[in-house]
């Protein structure tokens, strides 16, 4: 088993949208709401991207998440939005 290093204070977060797009205003309340209580936040890219009603094309919002766990920044990722169809597009 994997276990993921903990994340104290000041530690990063990136914050990624693999599937749906989610309102810049949600976005930067939530992201305020972490680095209020001490955290740092790095937006992903995909956050900005519009493909319908997707987060970016699905090579974006793909290199967007590779970028995040090959950063040696980022302490932890966490997702504003995704699930539903996750990088793929039918």
């Amino acid at each position: 088993m994997i276990k993921p290093k903990s994340i104290k204070v000041n530690s990063t977060i990136g914050v990624v949208s693999p599937s749906y797009w989610l309102d810049e205003n949600v976005l930067k309340n939530t992201a305020k709401f972490f680095t209020d209580i001490g955290y740092n936040i790095k937006i992903s890219k995909s956050n900005s991207l519009q493909w319908g009603p997707f987060a970016g094309t699905p090579q974006e919002r793909a290199d967007d998440l590779h970028r995040m766990f090959a950063d040696p920044k980022i302490d932890a990722i966490m997702c504003a939005r995704g699930g539903y169809l996750t990088l793929i597009h039918t």
